[in-house]
């Protein structure tokens, strides 16, 4: 493993050690985990899998993220949802970003954050879920990234998916 990947691996440990989640309640951390292997298995690059093991620090601990790179930074700032933003909101946020690389890589992350939620979410979350993840399904197929497996994944729970 990769030093700074062990790092954040190991930082977002103890960032979240007392958090559980409110679904499931296991122990929160699980979640980044789950997220950074997605993207491992997605090509995704050094920065990417740092910053899906520390997607949700800024959001919910407070804790900094500043001793690790600043690619893998600008990537947790571009997915960290602000106070009262929607989730649709969040989406675009990453979207209008002017840096169409980065774009690319924080979606990717946020498909796999994306993915790991609704799968071990409930019914309520799901549908809270559907408008923004619709939004990164269009971003996803606009921007050729539908040939990875984590798009074919979410767009397949999506597909299948129950609306009633």
């Amino acid at each position: 493993m990769n030093e700074e990947i062990e790092r954040a691996f190991y930082y977002g440990i103890q960032a979240h050690k007392k958090q559980y989640r409110k679904i499931s309640n296991e122990f929160f951390v699980i979640h980044p985990i789950r997220v950074w292997q997605t993207v491992r298995d997605n090509n995704g690059t050094i920065a990417m899998q740092v910053a899906a093991l520390l997607h949700d620090v800024l959001e919910d601990t407070d804790e900094p993220i500043d001793s690790f790179s600043s690619s893998a930074q600008t990537l947790v700032r571009l997915l960290t949802k602000e106070n009262n933003q929607s989730k649709v909101d969040a989406v675009n946020k990453i979207i209008s970003h002017p840096y169409k690389q980065e774009q690319k890589e924080a979606m990717i992350i946020k498909m796999a954050d994306r993915y790991d939620n609704i799968i071990t979410g409930d019914e309520d979350l799901i549908k809270r879920f559907i408008p923004s993840t619709n939004l990164l399904l269009q971003y996803a197929l606009k921007n050729e990234l539908d040939n990875l497996p984590i798009y074919i994944k979410l767009l397949s729970f999506i597909e299948g998916y129950n609306y009633e």
